[in-house]
């Protein structure tokens, strides 16, 4: 899965949490946590992170934006904005559409270990 950067919608400029992805699978090897591969290349001409293996053999990979369409239908999901509630994308969004308390705890602590 390649994922290119994000824009930061108040200065214009590209985001970095593409590295911090990258750093947090090198910190993993390190420390003995499995986590999915991440290397920084670029594809179609811009730069991004590429991630291997990240869903099982009879897994669906799904885009996290989408799901926060179910809560928020005007959601845009090319500049992660909600028109509706004037926010941008964030982990209030993420748990809102996470309803088990399990899955958010595993999401936080993954959290902690890209950031």
């Amino acid at each position: 899965m390649f994922k290119w950067p994000k824009i930061d919608p108040q200065t214009g400029s590209q985001t970095y949490e593409f590295l911090s992805e990258h750093l947090a699978y090198r910190i993993g090897n390190i420390l003995g946590i499995p986590t999915a591969k991440v290397d920084i290349g670029v594809y179609d001409s811009r730069i991004g992170s590429i991630s291997y293996l990240v869903n099982g053999k009879n897994e669906e990979l799904r885009e996290g934006a989408w799901f926060i369409l179910g809560k928020h239908p005007n959601y845009d999901v090319d500049n992660l904005y909600d028109p509706d509630t004037r926010e941008y994308y964030s982990i209030k969004h993420i748990f809102e559409v996470i309803e088990k308390e399990e899955i958010q705890y595993y999401w936080i602590k993954m959290m902690f270990l890209i950031f």
